[in-house]
């Protein structure tokens, strides 16, 4: 159930935080925007054609668990990349103006990430992105149409009281 897993709740939060600016909502179609939750239990297209781009991926990539951090509480980190495949060998047609919209997305984190809630307590302390490459047709994301890519890497710190996670 997702109101008892946070991972699960984090996942859907990351999604609402770039479709609730119109900035991004305006350049990558619902279509295009692949989601790896819900009913789809295979959502990335095998063939794109050029009304399939620009498309966004929200990726788990990882993450850093630590149990017991501090006397009373234990902390999370996870890693997800945004995977953006434009299609367009030009910057300013594609790329810039998507990771720009991300790039201001992210930047509203705190109000609907740091609102999210599990058993009571607000979890979420920290949202960063800490990376980003650009490649033409970096390795899957582009499936065989030559464009723009480009990988953003966020870590989202999470806490949570251990007394809460060992009941």
């Amino acid at each position: 159930m997702a109101e008892t897993n946070p991972f699960i709740l984090l996942y859907d939060a990351l999604w609402e935080l770039l479709e609730s600016y119109a900035g991004f909502t305006d350049l990558v179609r619902l279509g295009n925007r692949i989601k790896f939750s819900g009913d789809n239990r295979a959502p990335v297209k095998q063939e794109m054609q050029s009304a399939d781009l620009p498309e966004v991926r929200l990726v788990c990539t990882g993450g850093t668990p630590h149990v017991q951090r501090t006397s009373g509480s234990s902390s999370c980190t996870k890693t997800f990349s945004v995977q953006i495949a434009t299609g367009d060998q030009r910057y300013n047609e594609s790329l810039f103006p998507v990771e720009w919209a991300i790039y201001k997305a992210m930047a509203r984190w705190q109000s609907i990430l740091g609102a999210l809630i599990w058993e009571g307590e607000s979890f979420v302390k920290q949202c960063q992105p800490v990376s980003s490459r650009i490649g033409l047709a970096e390795f899957d994301v582009a499936r065989g149409i030559k464009g723009w890519t480009s990988v953003w890497e966020i870590e989202i710190d999470m806490w949570f009281s251990t007394a809460i996670l060992q009941a």
